[in-house]
């Protein structure tokens, strides 16, 4: 009877305890679904508490302390998961990712390398964040070239991403560094190698080339700079330009095994004629105090100190430390109420020379050095703070503003382009300036499409603003030049489309059609001003006007595929899809890697029911350009068409959720608020600008 009534007591616990697993994993179900995330968290973790054996949960929870950045507690999740299901490799990934937040590298490698090898790809977006990731961790072990295998596995094809780039460079000049320990003023380095090598590994090697000898003949003295120009010109068939570039590699270093291999190759081709093995002023010898890799990345990595070496603990008298650290505290705040602002930075100066982690001084230190004028003092108190407050886009925006002032024109247009995409916050007339000189960067570096977009937001009311119209008028006309550089007599264009721009871009189409409408009457055989009109006039719908303006562009600019795709695109509108066939194809043969100009044949191809051209043109348009929603909708119809439903479902849930994202970010425009964020300080005045 006792065993009756113990046996009835345990099936009855055991009911309630499934019923309670029931009612959690329903509950977290229902939070994560109407996003309330912690709510969500607190559940699943309750949930699987009760049953330890339930995968999804596991899985719920994990990505769910991922997407909130609670990195370690995600761990124990994904380690769970990985137990339950060894195969599933967006597990292991995930993990990978939440060790390398956390600084677990070695763990991290090791988790990535797991991910790739396992069967299935499931998750493509967590596999290609994975990849990425152990590309970085292959670099930091000095495994280059795996690295380099394994960035052209994943993203050779296609829009090749800055972040790939970056790595692939890393990988090329043979820096055992992670990005985040690299010396800033480096970056721009890094990034042009970067830039070759991806031309390289997508088969461009004269463009390549080209790229690898401007970075050559600006930073001749960096070791396997020459040695990648060189491969580059060995690939494009220029075998004495490429020993040229080999000998130089090792006269700069002479430990570069690679390149004393590619010289013996390229000799033994010509037949020994050229640079004998004997010949000692082509092939120096390696010595004991020959640059090794661990000397490469002394090269590039940060100069932050260690704070370790400055603190009470590495001090004989601590007491004295510490008064003496802040005494000198209480000089700089006393001396910046008083508005002295040299003696605050003096104080300053000597304070985080104790303190380096005190990032409130290292703070104060930047921005003060960067009011008063002194960018190279700033630049290095923000070479400390970003070190350790990489996220800071605030910080980045600062530092191109003093790069800018110091004409490092490389760097500080990537770092405005990292702090655009991180955001930074301060005054409206901060912020307005630091968009001010990264859209004069963008201009000058050719990114006119960028600019462009930069100077159209509301926030900065252009159309009230002379120097943003000016650089909108470079942009919208396509002129590589600094405001300062263009000529009195083209000026007044310049100004005259910049304003008309400006106007479109706040809806005052009346006064920038007319104004447009005279300038091809003043400047007709100006480039880009027929096309600018047409834009103009297609925004209103007035087809039939804008495509006589585009067929006019095409004439007096007859190797620019813009007008021929918004041609294409303006026939389209007007039902003319058999004269459109004509543009949109020369547009893919001048700009054979234009999304735009695939995606316009795509468009073609499928009103004139070409099914299979269609998917095929709109299937590389997406390769070049996965982020557009307008690529993956139309490509799921011309699966549909081509009866292929599960490939038309995948573009139209990619299309749902780039839609969905498209809505969030505009709700959320970072830059109409001019908020601060927490621990990260704001913009404050530009220094003057040395190109006006």
């Amino acid at each position: 009877m006792l065993f009756l009534v113990a046996s009835s007591d345990a099936g009855a616990r055991q009911t309630t305890k499934s019923d309670d697993f029931a009612n959690a994993a329903k509950a977290a179900e229902n939070a994560r679904e109407s996003g309330r995330r912690p709510e969500a968290i607190e559940l699943y973790k309750k949930a699987v508490a009760l049953r330890p054996d339930w995968a999804e949960g596991w899985w719920y929870l994990g990505t769910l302390q991922y997407d909130a950045d609670q990195f370690r507690a995600a761990i124990p999740a994904f380690q769970q998961l990985t137990k339950l299901m060894p195969e599933l490799a967006a597990a292991r990934n995930f993990l990978g990712l939440c060790e390398y937040e956390t600084g677990a590298y070695d763990a991290a490698k090791t988790d990535f390398e797991h991910g790739q090898t396992a069967a299935q790809p499931d998750d493509e977006e967590s596999g290609r964040a994975a990849a990425y990731h152990l590309a970085l961790l292959l670099n930091r072990a000095g495994e280059f070239d795996r690295s380099v295998t394994l960035i052209a596995k994943v993203f050779a094809t296609g829009s090749f991403p800055t972040e790939a780039q970056f790595a692939l460079g890393i990988a090329t000049l043979h820096v055992a560094l992670l990005p985040q320990e690299i010396d800033p003023s480096k970056d721009a380095i890094v990034s042009k190698i970067g830039e070759a090598a991806a031309l390289q590994l997508q088969g461009r090697a004269a463009a390549a080339a080209r790229v690898y000898a401007e970075a050559a003949e600006r930073n001749a003295h960096f070791p396997y700079i020459h040695f990648a120009y060189g491969s580059a010109l060995a690939a494009n068939g220029d075998n004495e330009g490429a020993l040229k570039q080999f000998r130089e590699e090792l006269n700069i270093f002479p430990a570069n095994g690679d390149a004393r291999t590619a010289i013996d190759n390229l000799e033994a081709k010509r037949g020994g004629t050229i640079g004998t093995r004997d010949n000692s002023n082509t092939r120096p010898k390696i010595n004991s105090a020959t640059t090794r890799d661990a000397d490469i990345a002394k090269l590039y990595s940060r100069s932050a100190p260690d704070s370790t070496t400055h603190s009470a603990a590495k001090h004989p008298a601590s007491t004295d430390f510490e008064e003496t650290f802040e005494r000198l505290k209480r000089d700089a705040a006393a001396a910046q109420s008083a508005g002295k602002f040299d003696e605050a930075i003096a104080s300053l100066e000597k304070a985080t020379a104790l303190q380096p982690n005190w990032d409130e001084g290292v703070w104060n230190l930047a921005m003060l050095s960067y009011t008063r004028g002194r960018p190279a003092d700033a630049l290095r108190a923000l070479s400390i703070w970003t070190a350790r407050n990489p996220n800071s886009g605030t910080a980045w925006a600062v530092m191109g503003l003093c790069e800018f002032a110091l004409r490092d024109f490389d760097n500080s247009l990537l770092h405005f382009a990292r702090a655009d995409s991180l955001g930074f916050t301060g005054s409206p007339e901060s912020v307005r300036t630091a968009r001010y000189h990264y859209a004069m960067l963008l201009v000058h570096a050719g990114k006119f499409s960028k600019a462009s977009q930069i100077l159209s937001e509301r926030a900065l009311n252009a159309a009230s603003d002379n120097e943003l119209q000016f650089v909108g008028g470079l942009a919208s006309l396509h002129l590589q030049q600094f405001p300062a550089e263009v000529s009195t007599a083209q000026k007044p264009l310049v100004e005259r489309t910049g304003k008309a721009i400006a106007f479109l871009n706040v809806s005052k189409y009346d006064d920038g059609l007319s104004e447009l409408k005279r300038l091809v009457s003043d400047y007709p055989k100006a480039p880009r001003l027929h096309f600018l009109y047409g834009k103009g006039l297609s925004a209103l719908s007035n087809y039939d006007e804008a495509a006589a303006q585009f067929e006019q562009e095409t004439k007096l600019s007859p190797l620019d595929s813009e007008s021929f795709v918004d041609l294409a695109l303006t026939q389209l509108q007007q039902h003319h899809a058999e004269e459109a066939l004509a543009p949109a194809e020369r547009a893919t043969q001048l700009a054979p890697e234009s999304a735009e100009a695939h995606y316009a044949l795509g468009r073609v191809n499928l009103d004139l029911r070409r099914n299979d051209a269609a998917a095929s043109e709109l299937a590389l348009a997406a390769r070049l350009a996965p982020s557009s929603p307008e690529i993956h909708f139309n490509l799921a119809k011309a699966y549909a068409r081509q009866n292929q439903p599960e490939k038309a479902e995948a573009e139209r849930a990619i299309f749902a959720r780039l839609s969905e994202l498209a809505e969030l970010q505009r709700a959320g425009n970072r830059n109409q608020t001019y908020g601060e964020k927490r621990g990260e300080g704001t913009l404050s005045s530009a220094p003057a600008d040395p190109r006006q």
